[in-house]
């Protein structure tokens, strides 16, 4: 006789878990729901204006990839885009209807990992398996991108300062209106705050780490950088928000980069550097089809599309912080601020808690700093700095776990004591509530979240009137 499985052991073995990990089962349930959201509403955003040739250059980079055939690149034909799927997109008519786009003045231009997989994505699940029409299946791969930002937030701010700081931090991201919108069809933006989400941890857990790093750890680690600067120089900015941290490491008593010595720390950071190189050029063969003009002509650009010579007519040192407070929901600001008394005391505590507070307030205030400069070129509200909204998010977990510190002082008064696992559920519940409002009003105006502004900034109306 076959033993049927005992329904009241998976039973306990739930509540089990539930009792040992409830973070991780509220974590998990975010995900779940942010999922589930992300692809009912896909139906509801077309294509942007500049999207076509991105995917147009994806398809014919995934065919290129698979033939080898450099006639792939040739873009004066449309032979490669007459998929047999269901509502595929004619994007070699779209492309053309601009006569001014980035095929054709250079292809080599184009970041390539994002539209690469947006092109897989269709290929699997519009081509392969169809699943989603074509539109859909595209912007299927921001909204993976997106997911997966979450989890990785997740994953290191446990490591690094707890469960329910992380669960907090990932329901702030999660339901921040601009990351919902732009996760459906942003490619370039949103994978890149993935890839600086996991890079920048990824190198706080080397400084961090006991014993010095292999050459493998490090060569790995640069590799999927490298991949994260293929899909936008924003990278690059990582060194300065690891500079405090690392200064901070070298003038403590207890210092790990100290340990290394100097020559292994310049060999740790020579292989970093040549595995990113390499990673970025994985996926780019137009960059080296014409060595090393294209690669000089990419640095050249780089300055280029993050600097207008001369400024623009909205220039101020302010407007970065502006559009920040502006397109934040009140609450995830107010956890902002409750933060500062935290990370104060953080960094007078010890290094393990000092420095991934510190390359917290660094990953925020450089992203700032960085569309702060003179001249530098910011459009299109928050669009060109989405990784700003990970470490907000973190901020504001860390501001609603002190919040929740500060009031369990009055926990021992109650005359009968409340279990952890209650408080836990209240404190989480409470911080549901407090973004309750902004999602039902984004889920009004949806699926224009993109230009979400809060009532506290005057909303959308008056931002329609001086931007």
């Amino acid at each position: 006789m076959l033993l049927s499985p005992d329904p009241s052991s998976m039973r306990t073995r739930l509540r089990r878990f539930w009792q040992r990990s409830p973070c991780t089962v509220l974590f998990l349930g975010i995900c779940l729901l942010w999922l589930e959201f992300a692809l009912v509403s896909l139906p509801d955003y077309g294509l942007t204006w500049d999207e076509p040739w991105e995917l147009l250059y994806g398809d014919r980079l995934l065919h290129f990839l698979w033939s080898w055939d450099w006639s792939c690149f040739d873009f004066t034909t449309a032979r490669l885009e007459s998929y047999h799927a269901p509502q595929q997109p004619d994007l070699f008519r779209a492309v053309n209807m601009f006569a001014d786009n980035d095929l054709r003045r250079a292809p080599y231009l184009i970041w390539p990992l994002p539209s690469l997989l947006a092109a897989l994505s269709h290929g699997l699940f519009s081509v392969a398996i169809p699943l989603l029409p074509g539109i859909e299946a595209y912007h299927l791969a921001p909204v993976i991108g997106g997911l997966l930002t979450i989890v990785v937030c997740w994953y290191f701010t446990r490591q690094l300062f707890g469960s329910f700081t992380a669960c907090v931090a990932a329901l702030f991201l999660a339901l921040s209106p601009r990351w919902f919108a732009h996760s459906h069809f942003n490619h370039k933006d949103v994978w890149t705050t993935f890839f600086f989400t996991w890079s920048g941890f990824r190198l706080l857990q080397l400084i961090l780490a006991q014993k010095r790093p292999s050459v493998k750890t490090a060569a790995v680690t640069g590799g999927i950088l490298g991949l994260g600067l293929a899909c936008k120089p924003n990278l690059l900015f990582l060194g300065p928000v690891l500079l405090p941290v690392v200064i901070a490491d070298l003038l403590a008593s207890d210092s790990r980069l100290r340990s290394w010595g100097w020559r292994y720390s310049l060999t740790m950071v020579m292989i970093l550097g040549l595995c990113s190189m390499i990673g970025m050029l994985l996926f780019w063969p137009l960059l080296l089809r014409n060595f090393p003009d294209n690669l000089i002509a990419y640095g050249m650009s780089i300055w280029e599309r993050g600097h207008t010579s001369g400024g623009l007519s909205f220039a101020s040192h302010w407007r970065a912080l502006y559009l920040f407070w502006a397109t934040q929901p009140p609450f995830s600001l107010l956890a902002m601020v409750a933060a500062i008394p935290m990370c104060w005391r953080m960094l007078r505590l010890r290094r393990q808690l000092r420095l991934p507070a510190l390359f917290v307030l660094s990953w925020f205030t450089v992203t700032l700093l960085r569309v702060s400069l003179p001249g530098a070129r910011d459009f299109d509200g928050i669009r060109h700095w989405l990784e700003i909204l990970p470490a907000a998010a973190i901020l504001g977990g860390l501001g609603i776990d002190y919040l929740f510190l500060w009031m369990w002082r009055f926990k021992s008064r109650l005359a009968r004591p409340v279990s952890s696992r209650v408080s836990l559920l209240i404190a989480f519940f409470l911080c549901l509530a407090g973004l309750l409002p902004t999602a039902v009003y984004a889920w009004r105006i949806h699926p224009h979240q993109i230009v979400y502004f809060n009532k506290v900034s005057g909303g959308i109306h008056w931002a329609a009137k001086h931007f």
